[in-house]
């Protein structure tokens, strides 16, 4: 029943079920041998962890799953990495290595915001108490202040909780006047006597000092990655973490795992031209076609310059000398000369330029902000500022990118024309286009739109999710419109899809001044294998009849542009995946790029796939560091009459076209840039 196409009147829920039942009888013997619970999609282990500081440590683990595929069940295994508390100690020096205090007794002392922080990092941790070894351990409800010092009443006396453990264990509180914490709805335990049960994962966002150090433990070259997930599969008994052939449970449902990784046939599929601008007057447009998933801005120029950058300041943050600084600028004005052919003003005289052209009240077209290399607060102030409050482009240059120790003259020059493209396109500027006669033709009378929800922080309840969605407005997908919303906190689907649609198409036909698209080509985001059906019974029907002019409470965009039925928009919607755990690897170093990943643009597009829905994975994107990330892409609707080669060739070529970057991106271009509108 998993391994074919689904029968119409089939029930959905006995699919699940079963589904359900077959993960619980691979996961369950590896999860109990590690500690943990029968269902849990993936298990830690201790050998190769790495202490990161602030009361937590780096561990790797492993992932498995079952996934359907025409024909056969299979087993899909993966590295993890996650953080978990550290658990050796007390919890009082859990709490200051948090905060990041030198001593214990800093804890008596707590500023509020301090107080809220471990507050929210400790809330749930489950914890023993010292000098009770019978007590079971318990979660921690909530951080009591002074806790020693809290009274309570016996049957004969009124005492405190340090008096207590004096007289019933034996043992000295120190540090009286720290914060404690509550078990339960009234035991109040003081910190130093509580130690953290071993192996609870840190379920929050790393922390951002932290973050540097994670990320090299987590980074894994595909060679290594395969030989751990190999060795723990199928290797010698002091490395097998999973140990299939020895479980009972697979055992008694006949079922047997085969622990060789399969070998799978792929295609490459080649990158389409990418075309700048005119080297010389009304001459020839300029292209090349990338290599290795990337190219080059060397002797090339825009295929578009934005508007002339006449106006322009730079506001600077950082601890840098201005004479540094000022190389830095000569060196982006002589790239931004080269690349858009502007006159730019000199930068001697900044503030007497920009008196004698603005007129009162006008604002600069750009304003440069030099930030230092930690400054999340600033940037955010920066962009509130530019985006919010003025609507003026700001483009932040981060301290260390640009005046790194190691920074050679070609590695600044690269770095100048990365942030060369930003400022064109802020600028309402076209850095190159696909130069694709099939992109072209589809592209030219069609939207593209990316659309995301973001969702708060893992235990964050009081924020709501956001909406985003990206739609190009111009022929050829060169420029697009954004739009971004709110909504209930961990709702998935797209309440205020009509409206943005509608918003939209609006904008469109202000720009175009042309007929309806004659294809919209819906990507949508985030949204898991659980939730398609949900996706199809909600968000396709709102499109279609707001394309159709169906009668909506939100929006009649198109039934007031009295469109003819005959041009109604045909719409090919595709879930973008990137939350899964399927890795390609090369069969040999001769098929692998310089990182040891599988090539850009590689395509697997059978024998893995669902057997419900068609669907293929598209590794677009070459590697920079670790291992590569195919992205998985379901086709939910197709009413374009594109068959699955054109589709998968257009999402290839909709990855070359992130103004941002002269390389191939992960997933299109469209869904890519709604991103930084969400959390």
């Amino acid at each position: 029943m998993l391994t074919r196409r689904r029968d119409p009147h089939d029930p959905h829920d006995m699919y699940a079920k079963s589904l359900s039942l077959l993960q619980l009888l691979v996961r369950q013997a590896p999860n109990l041998r590690h500690g943990y619970r029968a269902h849990i999609k993936a298990f830690f282990v201790e050998h190769g962890s790495k202490e990161l500081g602030s009361g937590l440590i780096a561990r790797r683990g492993f992932f498995q799953s079952i996934r359907p595929t025409p024909g056969r069940l299979m087993v899909n295994v993966d590295t993890v990495c996650g953080l978990v508390y550290e658990h050796r100690g007390r919890l009082i020096d859990v709490m200051a290595a948090w905060l990041r205090l030198k001593d214990p007794r800093d804890l008596n002392k707590l500023q509020r915001h301090e107080y809220a922080d471990l507050r929210s990092f400790l809330k749930g941790v489950r914890v023993t108490v010292t000098v009770s070894p019978e007590m079971k351990p318990k979660p921690i409800a909530d951080l009591v202040e002074r806790a020693a010092l809290q009274e309570f009443d016996t049957e004969t006396e009124r005492l405190n909780v340090k008096t207590h453990f004096e007289r019933k264990y034996n043992v000295k509180v120190v540090h009286e006047h720290a914060v404690g914490v509550r078990l339960g709805r009234s035991a109040i335990i003081p910190a130093e006597l509580c130690k953290i049960v071993p192996g609870q994962l840190f379920k929050r966002k790393v922390p951002a000092h932290l973050q540097p150090d994670f990320l090299k433990f987590a980074t894994q070259r595909p060679d290594q990655r395969l030989r751990a997930i190999r060795a723990a599969v199928g290797g010698n008994p002091s490395e097998q973490q999973f140990d299939y052939a020895n479980s009972d449970f697979l055992r008694e449902a006949g079922m047997t795992v085969d622990v060789e990784p399969i070998s799978l046939p792929s295609q490459i599929i080649g990158p389409p031209p990418i075309q700048f601008g005119s080297r010389q007057f009304n001459g020839a447009l300029d292209s090349l076609v990338p290599t290795g998933g990337s190219w080059n801005l060397r002797d090339k120029r825009f295929w578009r310059p934005g508007s002339n950058l006449k106006i322009w300041a730079v506001i600077n943050f950082d601890r840098v000398e201005e004479r540094q600084m000022h190389e830095f600028l000569r060196t982006l004005v002589a790239n931004l000369r080269k690349l858009a052919q502007w006159v730019l003003q000199d930068l001697n005289n900044a503030y007497g330029v920009m008196k004698a052209q603005c007129a009162p009240g006008e604002e600069p077209q750009l304003v440069l902000v030099f930030l230092p290399n930690s400054a999340t607060e600033c940037r955010r102030d920066v962009k509130h500022w530019g985006d919010i409050s003025t609507g003026v482009s700001t483009q932040c240059v981060r301290g260390g990118k640009w005046n790194g120790p190691r920074m050679t003259p070609n590695q600044l020059d690269q770095y100048c024309n990365n942030l060369a493209l930003k400022i064109n396109v802020r600028l309402m500027g076209v850095n190159s286009m696909i130069d694709s006669p099939l992109t072209k033709d589809i592209l030219h009378d069609s939207m593209v739109i990316g659309a995301d929800v973001g969702h708060p922080g893992p235990g964050v309840a009081t924020r709501p999710s956001m909406t985003g969605l990206v739609a190009t407005v111009s022929p050829g997908a060169a420029f697009a419109a954004s739009y971004a919303s709110v909504q209930h906190p961990r709702l998935e689907m797209i309440q205020d899809l009509a409206h943005m649609i509608e918003a939209y198409r609006e904008k469109e036909m202000h720009m175009k001044k042309s007929p309806p698209p004659k294809n919209i080509f819906f990507y949508r985001d985030g949204v898991s294998e659980g939730e398609f059906e949900q996706v199809a019974q909600y968000e396709i029907p709102l499109i279609k009849g707001e394309l159709e002019y169906t009668p909506h409470p939100h929006s009649e965009a198109f039934r007031k542009s009295k469109i003819p039925e005959q041009h109604h928009p045909r719409l090919l919607f595709v879930i973008v995946g990137k939350r899964h755990h399927v890795r390609f690897f090369p069969k040999s170093p001769q098929d692998a790029d310089k990182s040891g990943n599988c090539p850009s643009g590689l395509l697997v597009d059978d024998h893995i796939t669902n057997p419900n829905y068609e669907d293929f994975y598209l590794q677009s994107h070459s590697g920079l560091l670790g291992t590569s990330r195919p992205t998985h892409y379901v086709v939910l609707a197709n009413e374009t009459g594109l068959d699955s080669k054109t589709i998968q060739l257009l999402t290839y070529h909709l990855c070359h076209m992130y103004a941002s970057a002269t390389r191939a991106v992960s997933i299109p271009a469209p869904v890519y840039c709604e991103q930084p509108f969400l959390w």
